[in-house]
């Protein structure tokens, strides 16, 4: 528990004091196999711990953040929690933890000074993270000898996780990505607690650069992680130093910047501090004059597949100028000249829709339509917003025809957009326009819902065991099975005996048993499940798997 700490971005771990502290944790219980708490944000989300042995081995959280896998502030939040005492509904390994912890803090409290100053000592020579701590924290300051020694275990951690090459090849990247984030959390973020902002930036900058200069991998990917943590220390850095500080500070991403010896990645991490932690007006203008240069030295405004970074350079210059107060007509014609990337536009459709200039919206989204008509999912994220408009605008016609665009061309995966043009269709154009869905290839995802829907029951039934899809079958199984009973038994049968010819695997074996108990349920079913077991037994004996899970099952 002591470690979890390390779990979480400088970031992501002040949020979720920030919310622990405002009494944002309204429950923590045990649960299972460890810890449930829900904490309050813009809804309610719960966090699970789940323990072993009195350690915490995952963690997970329902709210949006935290859905790829990501750690956010409301697990921080329980942790900060039950760090701080949680005693009244405490489970036992937390009673246990806190028991322990207790303890050996009145042992500890035992010891004569002079022998823990002495232990303390031995292993600060033995231990370098121990001697970091405390030079960190108790010398009063951070001496040139000390940020030498700190940049030379950067050094180290690269040596250790390289080849004799020097190349940090990919199944070490992780492990090297996650030493040097660790190097981090260990000292930075000490650095700035103590005050000493200007030695976090250093030491935080030489990071970075040996990150960059190191010769790495980068199939893997893990590598971006560090750039990452890099910048929520820039952020908090900067959130605490001062005017004249920061001013250096600046200076330093601008040269860096200006420079353009990093990668693309780090090159982005530059841009994006200067335009968002540096909005005096010189330091801006001082941005945008650079950015220029990088614009006008790999300018690509006709191409269609230019560099991701670049068209970042252009939002980031569009950016700067509304911080500069440009008039609306020159963002307009600076978006003209880049008029081919997709986000470039899709600013300046934000723009009438916040003015209220809708028809000029509409016009730029059908333009869009035709500049981007070879990427699908631009093409519906400008439908639905046609949709939209020409719904508020009251404009049925039009209205209408984006509808029948939308669903005929853009392949829905919902149903909404149908259910839309039935409202607004008289009973003969919605039978046409069904019939349409129906049979039409954009309409493949939706077809069975809507077949369900309109109580085409015999037709869906039909569709389905055609494919042969014991999902689709599934999803149906209780709207059929009482008209179709025995249709829906021999598709299940179909499926069954199809599956067991191909399949060797144990959780297939599994699922079709699950099918065989299914089949007992409708008319005749044991009969012809029995019929079904005692042929597998007889063609498929060798498969010992299949046998067991029969066996299992009291096959």
């Amino acid at each position: 528990m002591d470690s979890w700490k390390a779990l979480f971005s400088p970031r992501v771990l002040k949020r979720g004091k920030g919310c622990y502290e405002a009494g944002a944790v309204k429950q923590v219980m045990a649960a299972g196999r460890g810890v449930e708490a829900v904490v309050e944000g813009s809804e309610d989300y719960k966090v699970e711990i789940e323990v072993q042995d009195g350690e915490m081995v995952d963690i997970w959280c329902s709210c949006p953040y935290a859905e790829d896998g990501d750690r956010c502030k409301h697990m921080a939040a329980v942790l900060y929690k039950i760090e701080r005492g949680n005693k009244g509904d405490s489970p036992d390994w937390m009673e246990k933890y806190y028991g322990e912890k207790q303890e050996l803090k009145d042992v500890i409290l035992s010891i004569p000074e002079n022998e823990v100053r002495d232990f303390l000592f031995e292993m600060a020579v033995s231990n370098a993270q121990v001697k970091n701590f405390i030079m960190i924290r108790y010398a009063g300051g951070i001496t040139e000898r000390q940020m030498l020694r700190l940049k030379k275990e950067i050094k180290n951690i690269a040596d250790a996780h390289s080849d004799c090459h020097g190349l940090v090849e990919r199944n070490q990247v992780g492990d090297y990505a996650a030493a040097i984030v660790d190097f981090l959390h260990d000292n930075v973020r000490g650095m700035i607690e103590q005050g000493f902002t200007a030695e976090a930036f250093e030491l935080t900058n030489a990071v970075l650069i040996q990150t960059e200069n190191a010769v790495i991998d980068h199939s893997n990917g893990d590598i971006t992680w560090i750039g990452d943590v890099c910048y929520e220390y820039w952020e908090d850095i900067l959130g605490y130093c001062g005017k004249e500080e920061k001013k250096k500070m600046f200076d330093w991403f601008s040269e860096m910047y200006a420079a353009g010896e990093m990668s693309n990645e780090t090159d982005c991490f530059f841009l994006d501090i200067l335009v968002n932690k540096f909005s005096d007006e010189e330091q801006l203008s001082q941005t945008l004059a650079k950015l220029d240069e990088k614009i006008e030295q790999s300018d690509c405004r006709g191409s269609g597949s230019a560099d991701h970074t670049f068209e970042i350079k252009i939002l980031r210059r569009l950016e700067i100028m509304g911080d500069l107060r440009y008039t609306e007509l020159e963002r307009l014609e600076y978006r003209r000249r880049y008029w081919n990337f997709a986000s470039v536009r899709r600013g300046q459709i934000a723009v009438y829709q916040r003015d209220r200039r809708i028809e000029e919206a509409i016009e730029l989204l059908e333009e869009s339509k035709k500049l981007d008509e070879k990427l699908p999912g631009l093409v519906e994220e400008y439908s639905r917003k046609l949709i939209e408009l020409y719904h508020d605008m009251g404009k049925i016609d039009e209205y209408k025809k984006e509808l029948t665009f939308f669903i005929f061309k853009c392949n829905p995966r919902q149903m909404d957009y149908v259910d839309k043009l039935k409202e607004i269709c008289s009973k003969e154009e919605w039978q046409d326009y069904r019939e349409k869905i129906l049979t039409c290839e954009s309409g493949r995802a939706i077809r069975y819902e809507l077949m369900d829907k309109e109580g085409f029951h015999e037709r869906l039934l039909e569709e389905i065991l055609k494919e042969g899809n014991a999902y689709q079958l599934d999803r149906y199984e209780e709207v059929l099975k009482d008209k179709f009973p025995e249709q829906v038994r021999d598709g299940y049968v179909q499926y069954v005996e199809q599956q067991a010819e191909h399949t060797a695997l144990r959780s297939h074996y599994i699922e079709l048993i699950r099918y065989l108990k299914k089949i007992e349920e409708y008319p005749e079913g044991e009969e012809i499940a029995k019929k079904i077991i005692a042929e597998w037994k007889e063609k498929y004996y060798k498969r010992y798997a299949m046998m067991d899970e029969l066996r299992k099952a009291g096959l």
